[in-house]
């Protein structure tokens, strides 16, 4: 159960960025600490909606691993869930990410 919530969590709080980043006028950027300036991407609302997409598609994976921890209730398989959530799914973030940079940079 404690383990369902804190999937929650993360789901909620990645679809936030989600909609954060797909209502912002300037480039959203992904690593901490480095900026994306408005010069360098030539189409600064439809790289913003991507980078949003890509935050809301992470986010149902949380959401998904919030059903299925609530389901398997305290188990190792919980563990092993969540594990193959966050590694790839971290993964996916970084290539995802560069594959929209390059899409949309100048």
């Amino acid at each position: 159960m404690f383990v369902g919530m804190i999937c929650l969590f993360c789901g909620i709080l990645f679809l936030g960025i989600g909609i954060w980043s797909g209502r912002q006028d300037q480039p959203v950027h992904f690593y901490s600490g480095v900026s994306v300036s408005p010069e360098s991407i030539r189409d600064i609302p439809a790289y913003n909606r991507a980078c949003g997409r890509m935050w809301k598609g992470y986010s149902v994976l949380w959401f998904g691993c919030t059903g299925a921890a609530m389901s398997l209730g305290n188990s190792i398989w919980v563990v092993v869930l969540l594990l193959c959530v966050a590694i790839p799914g971290s993964l996916w973030l970084v290539l995802k990410y560069h594959k929209i940079e390059k899409a949309y940079r100048r």
